[in-house]
């Protein structure tokens, strides 16, 4: 006789924790394939371009060489490539979050989004770095972003996106106004 008849009687599990089991395998083992398919889209990562490091996004203002148009183009690229939501709010972040490419945070961290370790989701950070996630590329972080997006905020207009900002990722006032201006003076 096998253990489970005598546990449930019929050797079979009541529906309910079944359902509930199977359901949870599946949420597992898609959320698995997504990280797979995230990294092996990544492709080889990139060395970043030589800047002089600044601090975190509230350095001072430093006279840098100016971010060469190519790195915008693939970073912006990548964010349509990975069809995350609201493509033109997030190049706005990565400008915001790594002080137009420049930041100590982005430079050695390679975390263009000021993405923290998460506690509840699968993420791709490799360690910590000022505070937030360190990335062993810049590609990395956007896919990193992306999951938390799929996670936290899909399916939002851009006015609940703007706002869900504000209240959950921003770290001081008036951060969608910021993003505003970036997208309107860029023509994102």
């Amino acid at each position: 006789m096998l253990e489970t008849e005598t546990i449930y009687p019929g050797g079979n599990l009541p529906k309910q924790k079944y359902l509930k089991r199977m359901w949870r395998g599946l949420a597992v083992l898609l959320l698995s394939i997504l990280i797979i398919l995230v990294i092996r889209s990544c492709g080889t990562t990139e060395p970043v371009p030589s800047q002089p490091a600044f601090g975190c996004e509230y350095a001072e203002e430093q006279a840098v060489e100016p971010v060469p148009e190519t790195l915008f183009d693939e970073v912006y690229d990548y964010i349509f490539k990975l069809r995350i939501d609201h493509p033109d709010i997030v190049m706005a972040q990565c400008i915001e979050e790594s002080g137009g490419f420049t930041s100590k945070l982005f430079v050695e961290g390679h975390n263009c989004l000021g993405m923290k370790v998460p506690g509840s989701r699968p993420t791709l950070a490799v360690g910590t770095m000022l505070g937030h996630a360190r990335f062993n590329s810049w590609r990395e972080c956007i896919a990193d972003y992306a999951i938390w997006q799929s996670t936290f905020a899909r399916r939002l207009t851009k006015d609940e996106y703007f706002a869900y900002l504000d209240r959950v990722y921003a770290e001081k006032k008036g951060y969608s106004s910021r993003l505003k201006a970036i997208i309107q003076s860029r023509g994102l």
